[in-house]
């Protein structure tokens, strides 16, 4: 009975959710979720700085003073719409591909 009720748990918990889902969505979920204003853990600079860095960006953006991030845009992964004043600036995309390679003329 102590395994039964276990299992029922480890079910129902977030983890456990978390696990039953395509990984791929997970993971990008959870990247467009850090570059949101959603997370409070890292400042608009930051995420600037870390965008710059991992899309080796040698322009200024410090004039940028919001990212929009989507997943699943149009066939994309993830989407970074960094925009000045309501005006998208740059448009960034992260095709995640844990799973499978590139296939319908993703890159176009």
């Amino acid at each position: 009975m102590v395994i039964i009720d276990f299992w029922i748990f480890m079910a129902s918990n977030f983890f456990s959710s978390i696990s039953m889902a395509d990984v791929e969505r997970v993971q990008s979920a959870v990247i467009a979720w850090l570059f949101s204003d959603s997370c409070k853990a890292l400042t608009l600079l930051a995420k600037l700085d870390a965008l710059k860095d991992i899309f080796n960006i040698g322009t200024n953006l410090s004039h940028i003073d919001e990212i929009e991030a989507q997943t699943e845009f149009q066939h994309m992964d993830i989407v970074f719409s960094l925009k000045e004043k309501g005006t998208i600036k740059y448009i960034l995309v992260i095709e995640n591909k844990i799973k499978s390679d590139q296939h319908d003329n993703q890159l176009q």
